[in-house]
């Protein structure tokens, strides 16, 4: 284990996301309601720069085909969406898009227009800091601990750490702010 590593609570490690999330609303809810356009504008609570350029969601009744057709339609349509795949075993879909003309919000919002309802989102974050299996246990539990956050799994060996978070409670940037906060550098990775 890292001697400078400290171990915080989820209290102090939510209490060190920026403030622009502070009010409790995840981005894509916020463009949900609003409608607004995707920008690079954390402090107006808008989508930051969406890096990893593909999203990965479980979709309530993505078992079925004639749904999961018809969501996959409605995210297609969307300008800047390159592929959308999903697993019949896994039932997680993940949308491909260019990061400069559409982000995850507007992916979310034209899922939810559509009648599809978002039970999870797995996220891939590469991780500096890690340096054991110790480490990646505290990373683990600090993650696990976070409200929204229904499963996590860190790799020291492979330094990144997998997510699986209701996006309708906690943002990707309020969980790479928790990392961060926890003493490790987490950054989105392209292969989600």
């Amino acid at each position: 284990m890292i001697p400078s590593l400290r171990i915080l609570s989820v209290a102090a490690l939510l209490a060190a996301v920026p403030a622009a999330y502070a009010g409790g609303e995840t981005c894509a809810a916020s463009a949900a309601k609003t409608g607004a356009a995707c920008s690079t504008s954390a402090k107006a609570g808008a989508c930051s720069a969406d890096k990893a350029q593909q999203v990965t969601l479980k979709l309530k009744e993505s078992g079925c085909s004639e749904a999961t057709a018809k969501y996959s339609m409605a995210v297609a349509k969307l300008d800047g969406v390159k592929a959308v795949d999903t697993c019949g075993q896994s039932e997680f879909t993940k949308v491909s898009y260019d990061g400069a003309k559409v982000c995850s919000s507007k992916i979310l919002a034209a899922l939810k227009d559509a009648g599809a309802q978002v039970e999870a989102q797995r996220l891939t974050l590469a991780v500096d800091g890690m340096k054991c299996g110790s480490c990646s246990d505290t990373l683990t539990k600090t993650l696990t601990a976070v409200p929204g956050v229904s499963n996590a799994e860190a790799c020291h060996v492979g330094k990144h750490a997998t997510i699986v978070f209701n996006p309708e409670q906690i943002s990707t940037d309020k969980l790479v702010a928790a990392l961060d906060a926890a003493g490790f550098k987490a950054t989105t990775e392209a292969a989600n």
